[in-house]
């Protein structure tokens, strides 16, 4: 299985290295700017140009929340589903396949939703779904019961039980999906063209830093003798910092 997992992995890096080089070429808008060979440096500078837009700012804090969201969340997956459900890998799998479904889904009816249109404006609801998702997902794996030893996939989904917590994690993962593209969608077009770029690599920088922080406290939770469970809720309850944040967002930006 591992083996076919990494020509797997394989194949779709070539697919995707070659249909890369059929992008069309981008030219920069500032041929005269210079790299910074200072890495550390130039990533600070351009995050405080960055941070100088309120509403980019804001707009990246909310995409990078959602990376971290779902890293914290994918990771826990093994351990509530070996723990608490007694369910094998497979089960495990079967959790991300569904996530990842539900995310890309989310992705394709909010663009319906908004008909093409570039705004956040159903942002904080979809924020409030998340977490009323995550906490569907807890209150079904609270009920189920699970049978002595480990079960697969295909034992999990004759359980009318595992379809609540299916449902649960799928609504979840629709409405983070739905959450973060219109984001995606600001952040490219409210900057200015030849700015672009740099507000897309810091906000990647900014993304990562907050992904290694939700790694790193979730770990220091469950360090602290708190369980999946506890940490799943807790990551559900500061998403609700989510609905606050994006309502000023919701307006078209202001001349």
């Amino acid at each position: 299985m591992g083996i076919h997992a990494a020509w797997a992995v394989v194949a779709v890096a070539v697919v995707g290295y070659v249909t890369g080089r059929a992008v069309p070429s981008a030219p920069s808008l500032r041929p005269g700017m210079r790299v910074d060979p200072n890495v550390f440096a130039g990533s600070w500078r351009m995050i405080g140009h960055l941070r100088a837009d309120k509403r980019l700012w804001l707009t990246v804090i909310a995409v990078s929340w959602f990376w971290t969201l779902g890293a914290v969340l994918t990771t826990q997956f093994v351990p509530l589903v070996k723990d608490r459900l007694h369910g094998d890998e497979t089960v495990a799998t079967l959790f991300l396949v569904v996530f990842s479904i539900g995310v890309a889904l989310g992705s394709v009816w909010i663009n319906r939703l908004l008909k093409g249109e570039v705004s956040a404006r159903f942002a904080p609801i979809a924020a409030l779904a998340v977490t009323a998702f995550v906490v569907d997902v807890l209150i079904a794996v609270e009920m189920f019961q699970p049978m002595p030893g480990s079960m697969g996939w295909a034992a999990f989904l004759v359980r009318p039980d595992a379809w609540h917590i299916l449902f649960g994690l799928f609504g979840l993962a629709v409405s983070a999906g739905m959450f973060v593209v219109p984001l995606y969608a600001m952040l490219q077009t409210e900057c200015a063209p030849d700015e672009r770029a740099r507000t897309i690599a810091a906000n990647n920088i900014v993304n990562a830093a907050f992904m290694v922080a939700g790694a790193l406290i979730a770990s220091a939770l469950i360090a602290a003798g708190l369980t999946v469970f506890e940490v799943i809720a807790i990551t559900g309850a500061v998403n609700l910092l989510m609905w606050p944040a994006t309502r000023p967002l919701r307006e078209p930006r202001t001349a």
